[in-house]
């Protein structure tokens, strides 16, 4: 089933027309993420497009989840460049996370210092009350949802 999903996105010509799929990045279980080439800018881009059964109410909550993170200006989150819906699938072209997720961060180094732990945790908490300012709220909040982008700077992602 992923498999098929994942081929049948990657062939809607609505969703290439813009973004060039390079590889699957990852996956959960309503989404998958693919790293791209934004056709316009030859920007290396992260693009995560829904998989499965999604109402238009399910959609529509992506696409305004998009909307309000694509408006955010801080360095705690990913930078969202575009979004809509191809073939009923919602979609989310953001900012390439290279650094990793905190996950994989904690599987390779095992401990953190207690100055490394401030200088991550404090710009994620930083993010998160940019977040609740703004009236969203991160409701999966787990090291796998931490990833660093541009600089090792950790960000808040997967709303």
């Amino acid at each position: 089933m992923f498999d098929e999903t994942a081929e049948r996105l990657l062939s809607d010509a609505r969703f290439i027309e813009r973004y060039h799929p390079e590889a699957l990045i990852g996956f959960g279980g309503s989404a998958v993420v693919y790293r791209a080439v934004q056709r316009s800018t030859r920007r290396l881009v992260a693009v995560k497009v829904g998989i499965g059964r999604w109402t238009p109410e399910l959609a529509e909550r992506f696409v305004r989840e998009a909307r309000t993170l694509s408006s955010f200006r801080h360095p705690g989150f990913l930078r969202v460049f575009d979004f809509g819906v191809a073939a009923g699938q919602p979609y989310m072209a953001m900012e390439l996370a290279t650094g990793g997720s905190l996950r994989t961060r904690l599987e390779r180094e095992k401990r953190f210092s207690l100055t490394e732990v401030r200088d991550l945790m404090v710009p994620c908490l930083n993010a998160l009350h940019a977040c609740h300012e703004a009236g969203v709220v991160h409701r999966d909040l787990k090291p796998e949802n931490i990833l660093f982008g541009e600089g090792g700077r950790a960000c808040l992602a997967d709303f």
